[in-house]
């Protein structure tokens, strides 16, 4: 069971996660969020599940939670930022999600373009960002999963996934790390285009790499090179660099 009292003992935010809904179970957290408030979700609010039976992740993936053991929860943030930035909130969440795990658990992360947070090469959780526009005013939902107290990784993605966990050895504290999260997100939200690249690049398990790059369907044989101030992807194929705003990387 979560617990609301301790979480809120970790949270130190102005705004992120004040306003917080916890349900057993949703189809989704984003859906939630998008229509659970007349289709103008408040800036900070929180919505957290222990089971989400429609949950998706990019390009139509499912991402399935764990009742007790995982983190599923989406964030609904109000930006200034114009569209052609918006690439920079799924990175922004990637770093706080890193940096939380370091803070709480000692354990350093790293992170997959644009969404996937890695340990030791495995994933251990993902991002999902929507944006919308409503009554002039741009709003993302930033939703998160993350595998955290899961004991065992289901046999189809047990060479791929992992679980903070099953990579500590501990159970882990999920109040404290949520919190974590929501602190790090409203400090690192307010970097700029030029410093979050930066910060972002830190991290990244595959800068410099060979990767093979999947855009529609096309598959690109380069090598990862950064990311644009708008976050976009750069990878150099025979000598040339190309961005791209979106797309899969298999490393």
């Amino acid at each position: 069971m979560f617990s609301k009292e301790s979480y809120f003992s970790f949270l130190k935010t102005t705004s992120f996660g004040k306003d917080f809904l916890y349900f057993d179970s949703l189809p989704s957290t984003n859906d939630y969020i998008w229509k659970g408030n007349c289709s103008n979700p408040e800036n900070g609010q929180c919505v957290l599940t222990e089971e989400q039976t429609k949950g998706r992740g990019r390009r139509g993936n499912v991402w399935n939670s764990v009742p007790g053991k995982s983190l599923t929860f989406s964030l609904c943030i109000e930006t200034h930022l114009q569209p052609k930035h918006f690439g920079l909130i799924s990175l922004v969440a990637g770093i706080s999600i890193i940096k939380a795990i370091q803070q709480c658990l000692n354990v350093q992360a790293t992170l997959k373009w644009p969404n996937d947070v890695l340990i030791s090469g495995k994933k251990v959780g993902g991002i999902l960002t929507e944006s919308r526009r409503i009554e002039g005013q741009y709003k993302i939902v930033i939703g998160v999963g993350l595998n955290v107290n899961e004991k065992e990784i289901s046999q189809a993605i047990v060479q791929t996934a992992t679980s903070l966990k099953l990579i500590t050895h501990n159970h882990i504290n999920r109040e404290e790390l949520l919190a974590t999260i929501l602190n790090n997100l409203e400090e690192y939200l307010t970097l700029n285009p030029d410093d979050t690249c930066h910060e972002w690049i830190a991290f990244c398990a595959h800068q410099n790499n060979d990767v093979s790059f999947h855009i529609g369907d096309e598959i690109i044989q380069g090598k990862f090179k950064g990311i644009t101030e708008n976050g976009y992807a750069i990878v150099e194929n025979n000598g040339v660099s190309k961005s791209y705003p979106a797309g899969v990387i298999e490393l």
